[in-house]
């Protein structure tokens, strides 16, 4: 009869409607997850990326201070070498004023 089919097709979409409101629970959990997972990566992506900005900031004044020695090596050295000349060139005055 009319009634029979009636209950059975409502009997249809209620199976079905259960079905699909499962299906889109066990979804919306399943994308949370991962919408979590993505956060988490998310923050050790930052986290890791701010302590190498660190590191290179580090570095880089590292880098600073290690150049300012050099030139300051750099400048020492050339000193003690004009130094030296001058002295050498004192030296060879001497010897020539000693040879006449």
């Amino acid at each position: 009869t009319f009634g029979e089919m009636l209950e059975k097709h409502e009997k249809q979409i209620r199976e079905e409607r259960k079905r699909l409101t499962e299906d889109m629970r066990a979804k919306k959990l399943e994308l949370q997850g991962e919408a979590t997972t993505a956060a988490d990566d998310e923050a050790e992506l930052r986290r890791k990326l701010a302590a190498a900005e660190a590191e290179v900031a580090t570095l880089r004044t590292d880098v600073e201070a290690a150049e300012q020695r050099a030139n300051e090596v750099r400048e020492e050295m050339s000193r003690k070498v004009q130094e030296m000349q001058e002295q050498l060139s004192k030296s060879g005055e001497s010897e020539d004023a000693s040879a006449d």
